[in-house]
């Protein structure tokens, strides 16, 4: 009773209780709920290991345990403890769940839909499944069409949800279909209008589909109205500002509004160093894109960015090599760390080895990464190895977008019709 009136202090103390008289399975079981609903995972994960062990039948805290690991960021064990879960319960639609939300945060999509599937034909009503299914789809792979089917999906489920209706309005917007986005805008609103979220998600789909500005701009200020301190809406006047209507010191006004309500937020200051790059504030630039490098410890991103900022635009290779180099010692899993720093070893050092490996890498690492064929085939090129610049440039062309670089295209497609 005390925790359905989110009274949980009492509530703890009622199920301490209950443990120290009768520490049964099913208590300790409750209590980890209660310690993950006021945020104490590491409570709540030894209340539910504890609960496996006395009661290693039931499913149930096994998929909460998975559940909490997934909140904490421990992937492979909460994809472990769901594993035991479906092997001891293989009909039980939260444990799939649980397994696929845990696959969709790592990156690995096609096994998540397959667990996200089978948790929805086990029970149509998984809110959780039918959710992460619409997200996958609409976000993650680049599928408006299946995504539009669930975010239906989703709506039924929750008809008066202001948020998921938005996201649809999204999604219609991106297949052109302007009014039924309007619609779902208006709706959205309606439900919700004290939702910033709402209003910078209409923003941009009036910005990027129907390029009405005024309207994505009155959006977003809209936006700010609700919530002052909301970093998003600034960040996307400053993006509608700079790409849209080419007025640099209004967006350069609008991210420094941004950067102020989250200072923690790395990719600002990278955007605010991009601006004063494109006013040719050179010095400015530098400077911005080097304080990016201390906002998140461990951002390889960050040297990433500044790397291209010396190689491409101040022409110092030295400064370029020595910051894709930190990238790749502080994430050498980062892909586009090793293609930053083939550029020095093959365009400074010709030092066609030392390219080859790095381009190798970011291609294990990965393998649709369309530059790094691109680029290993021009130096296969120069060392006259025919096949390989074949094979890379065939390659190449299967990952590229079409409209990416199309005279890039065309130059892979004239080099393998002459060889």
């Amino acid at each position: 009773m005390y925790f359905n009136l989110e009274d949980y202090d009492s509530a703890i103390r009622d199920i301490d209780r209950a443990v120290e008289i009768d520490p049964q399975g099913e208590y300790f079981y409750q209590r980890g709920l209660m310690e993950r609903r006021i945020d104490n995972y590491d409570l709540a994960i030894d209340n539910f290991h504890q609960a496996i062990e006395l009661n290693p039948d039931n499913p149930e805290p096994l998929i909460d345990l998975s559940v909490t690991f997934r909140l904490v960021g421990d992937f492979e064990a909460s994809v472990e403890a769901a594993d035991r879960a479906i092997e001891m319960a293989p009909d039980n639609d939260r444990a799939h769940s649980a397994r696929g939300r845990s696959l969709k945060e790592m990156g690995d999509f096609e096994a998540a839909l397959s667990e996200l599937h089978i948790a929805v034909e086990l029970n149509p009503e998984n809110w959780r499944a039918v959710e992460d299914l619409a997200e996958i789809y609409a976000w993650h792979l680049d599928d408006p069409h299946a995504g539009l089917e669930w975010y239906n999906r989703s709506i039924d489920l929750f008809p008066g949800d202001g948020w998921r209706i938005s996201d649809r309005g999204v999604l219609h917007g991106r297949l052109g279909e302007l009014d039924a986005a309007m619609a779902d805008f208006e709706r959205a609103a309606e439900l919700d209008p004290e939702n910033p979220w709402i209003w910078v998600q209409r923003g941009i789909t009036m910005r990027d589909s129907f390029d009405d500005i005024p309207a994505a701009l009155e959006s977003f200020e809209r936006a700010k109205e609700i919530n002052p301190e909301a970093y998003e809406p600034f960040e996307q006047a400053s993006e509608t500002y700079r790409y849209y209507l080419d007025d640099l010191n209004s967006a350069l006004a609008e991210i420094d509004q941004a950067i102020e309500r989250a200072p923690w937020y790395r990719w600002l200051y990278t955007v605010r160093a991009e601006i004063f790059r494109d006013m040719d504030d050179l010095d400015a630039a530098e400077a911005a894109f080097i304080e990016a490098t201390t906002i998140e410890e461990g951002d390889a991103w960050a040297f990433i960015d500044l790397g291209h900022f010396y190689w491409d635009v101040l022409s110092e290779p030295e400064a370029a090599f020595d910051a894709w180099n930190t990238a790749v010692e502080i994430d050498p899993e980062n892909p586009h760390g090793h293609h930053g720093r083939y550029f020095y070893n093959w365009h400074n050092l010709g030092d066609s080895d030392a390219a080859l490996a790095d381009l190798g890498r970011c291609i294990e690492l990965e393998p649709e990464f369309p530059w790094c064929y691109w680029d290993r085939a021009w130096i296969y090129v120069e060392i006259d190895d025919q096949d390989a610049a074949v094979s890379n440039f065939e390659l190449y062309l299967e990952y590229a977008f079409e409209d990416d670089c199309p005279e890039c295209n065309q130059e892979a497609m004239d080099y393998l019709a002459s060889h």
